[in-house]
């Protein structure tokens, strides 16, 4: 069974017990795994507005930052 036909693995009234594997680009893989996923938070940062000028180097182009939810993991 994959993550298309069936992407309901845990029951509402309980927490979770199994997860979808991701892939680096946060797809699911349908690969089911034990255990709770960690809970993060990805705030992407916008790209720099201004143009840059040949021979500069433009440090940041639209990175991400991840932050974990600490309180979420505790629980």
């Amino acid at each position: 069974m994959s993550f298309i036909d069936d992407p309901v693995i845990n029951s509402p009234f309980e927490g979770p017990k199994r997860q979808y594997q991701l892939d680096d680009e946060g797809q699911p893989t349908g690969l089911v795994l034990e255990g709770r996923r960690e809970s993060i938070q990805v705030v992407p940062v916008p790209a720099a507005k201004r143009k840059v000028k040949q021979g500069e180097r433009q440090l940041d182009d639209g990175a991400t930052t991840v932050k974990q939810n600490q309180l979420v993991n505790e629980t």
